[in-house]
């Protein structure tokens, strides 16, 4: 297991967060919870994109962009966050940052000469990347960004040009929403001179015979999708990366 390092805390007015890296108890309890392993998880550490500490007074991992001020909240429990608004519905997710930079794709901060960008929707989804960049040998070619929702239509302008030149591969939701923020995703980073691919989640079943619908879902996949999907074996292979 590689070496824990020193985190700067990030700060968004009031709000101070992400100020520490996991232990090597919360590495394991979050690969338990999402099915990725613990090596994965140092990855995502170590290229800035998550971090640990507490977030309403619970213990939370985030997914975090420190240069930009943006970050995520997810319970480490996996429970769903209650509002103190009893209108509202329990959430999975906490965004927090700062005013006009939700729509700030987490990790573009850190894509620097990479070559290929794995380009996610949701917290999940971008440890579940780093957890195929690392099982296919590819951690020092890829880095891993995520959109914080599909309700973010456009990418933020000032990240645009970080994409110049890279080659990107969308891994979208199942789902109708998904289809449609991948769709203009995928326009803005051409209009700035990146190649853009998506990869087809559809039609997969996890273990417990029920859809898979995100890219994390696939580390739960049923072994007999697993073998008749080679696409699967090769998640981050790009022709020209």
């Amino acid at each position: 297991m590689a070496p824990m390092r020193t985190a700067k805390p990030v700060k968004t007015r009031e709000i101070e967060l992400g100020d520490r890296l996991g232990t090597e108890q919360e590495l394991a309890q979050l690969a338990t919870l999402r099915n990725l392993s613990t090596e994965s998880l140092l990855l995502a550490q170590n290229a800035g994109l998550l971090r640990f500490g507490r977030w309403k007074g619970l213990p939370a991992w985030f997914v975090i962009d420190e240069p930009a001020k943006v970050a995520q909240a997810r319970r480490m429990d996996g429970k769903e966050w209650i509002s103190t608004d009893p209108k509202k519905e329990p959430f999975k997710s906490w965004t927090i940052c700062s005013p006009g930079n939700g729509s700030w794709p987490l990790g573009a901060s850190f894509i620097g000469n990479r070559s290929i960008v794995a380009f996610c929707e949701g917290g999940p989804d971008a440890l579940a990347a780093y957890h195929f960049a690392y099982c296919e040998r590819v951690e020092n070619s890829v880095v891993v960004v995520c959109m914080l929702g599909t309700g973010m239509k456009q990418i933020h302008e000032k990240a645009l040009p970080l994409f110049r030149g890279k080659f990107v591969r969308l891994f979208l939701d199942c789902d109708n929403s998904g289809l449609r923020a991948g769709v203009g995703w995928a326009a803005q980073l051409k209009q700035v001179g990146a190649t853009v691919d998506w990869f087809d989640l559809s039609g997969l079943r996890k273990t417990n015979d029920k859809p898979a619908k995100d890219l994390n879902d696939i580390c739960s996949v049923d072994a007999d999708d697993f073998e008749q999907r080679r696409d699967l074996w090769n998640l981050m292979e790009v022709e020209n990366g």
